[in-house]
């Protein structure tokens, strides 16, 4: 089954940031992962955020940018009139980012489980019935 992968777990694992373990361990044991097509853009634009304010250099930047394209994340195409609708009301029902809700309605459309380090969008899955893998120690709601 595929796993849909979204990018604060992609930079936590790319960044080293304080949850790296859990997504490491994610995304080494899980396959396909898939994506949006925006998730690159997003990886791209976090990672310049933190070259911006100092917490990464251009070179930590370059290699996680590698290291990225070497996850072989399946992106899909950019979202047709009819996807970009189920995302908009998605995104209105549990007051999710659009870019938030595109990865909920790539994983209600795959039937795919959904792995993400972000507490709204992981409790909006839960909510339409999907597998959210999330970090143990994540506080409940």
């Amino acid at each position: 089954m595929a796993l849909v992968v979204d990018s604060s777990l992609v930079i936590a694992s790319l960044a080293r940031e304080q949850q790296r373990a859990f997504a490491d361990q994610v995304l080494e044991e899980s396959e396909p992962l898939v994506g949006p097509a925006l998730l690159p853009f997003e990886v791209v634009n976090v990672l310049e955020i933190k070259v911006r304010r100092s917490l990464l250099d251009i070179d930590g930047r370059d290699l996680a940018l590698k290291q990225f394209h070497a996850l072989r994340i399946r992106l899909f195409d950019p979202p047709d009139r009819e996807r970009l609708g189920r995302i908009a009301a998605l995104a209105s029902r549990f007051r999710l980012s659009g870019y938030d809700a595109s990865y909920l309605e790539l994983a209600l459309d795959l039937r795919a489980d959904l792995a993400t380090l972000d507490g709204d969008l992981a409790d909006a899955a839960l909510a339409s019935g999907l597998k959210a893998l999330i970090e143990s120690s994540r506080p409940k709601r």
